[in-house]
């Protein structure tokens, strides 16, 4: 795979989901919107797409930028990991919603590919730490989305521990080839938890490896880069919003080059 240009696009405005069936789906107070595109037939075990924070129109769009016709759920719950977080917190807790994904979809069991924006990662870091979950997952695509905690104890800034080893349950299949992941960094540096850089980058040096440096003058240019099975890290130029908001809106580059 090839780390797409994180050129910027101009979106909006919202517009209404053509092209398939949308349902909204509920579990307690939280809804989550439904897509299946139109004459899209699913298997025994279909493939079926989770995303965790954006507006359910602009996801379904990149989707089919990138020419796929795929069954995908939006999880858009508002601002914040916690909020996204927190309903995923226990044990088991994705079997409610897992419950009425299949119902809306007619289906009996899926393979997961999970997409995720920012806050988004606090579902995704508690997602996999269920191993059945965990059986079923073949993709994960943190676009600027993996943040964490400072080591109170470090003398230095150093993201915490536990919020390097969380991700290995995903990190140690995709270096085995056994699992598709990709993970996306600007340089957002915020005051009191680690940015996306530094976590992407403790998480490889962990594992043993070093990001490669990159020569970049564009806005939002390629900086460092670390590539191993099927594990990629692609860290990118930006302190900005929009430099943070440019990663999403190349969620249909970062789908084509994940699965290649």
């Amino acid at each position: 795979p090839t780390p797409p240009a994180m050129t910027e696009r101009q979106i909006g405005p919202p517009t209404e989901i053509t092209g398939g069936t949308v349902s909204t789906i509920q579990v307690g107070e939280l809804q989550a919107t439904v897509f299946r595109p139109d004459g899209v037939r699913l298997g025994r075990k279909p493939r079926v797409w989770l995303h965790f924070h954006t507006a359910p129109w602009f996801i379904v769009n990149e989707f089919q930028r990138a020419g796929w016709k795929v069954p995908l759920v939006v999880f858009n719950f508002g601002q914040g990991s916690k909020v996204y977080g927190d309903p995923f917190a226990l044990p088991g807790s994705f079997a409610a919603w897992q419950e009425q994904i299949f119902h809306a979809l007619g289906i009996k069991q899926a393979q997961w590919g999970v997409t995720s924006f920012s806050a988004g990662y606090g579902a995704v870091r508690n997602l996999i730490s269920d191993k059945e979950f965990v059986k079923n997952l073949h993709t994960v695509i943190l676009a600027d989305s993996m943040y964490g905690s400072l080591d109170p104890a470090a003398t230095e800034r150093t993201v915490a521990p536990e919020h390097l080893a969380c991700w290995d349950a995903i990190v140690l299949p995709a270096l085995k080839k056994k699992m598709r992941v990709v993970m996306t960094t600007s340089e957002i540096t915020p005051d009191s938890y680690a940015g996306t850089w530094e976590v992407a980058q403790g998480l490889v040096r962990t594992h043993g490896g070093e990001m490669v440096p990159h020569e970049t003058t564009e806005p939002f240019g390629l900086l460092r880069t670390f590539d191993r099975g099927s594990w990629h890290v692609w860290s990118y130029d930006g302190h900005t919003p929009e430099a943070h908001m440019t990663h999403p809106r190349h969620l249909a580059e970062l789908l084509i080059e994940s699965q290649k």
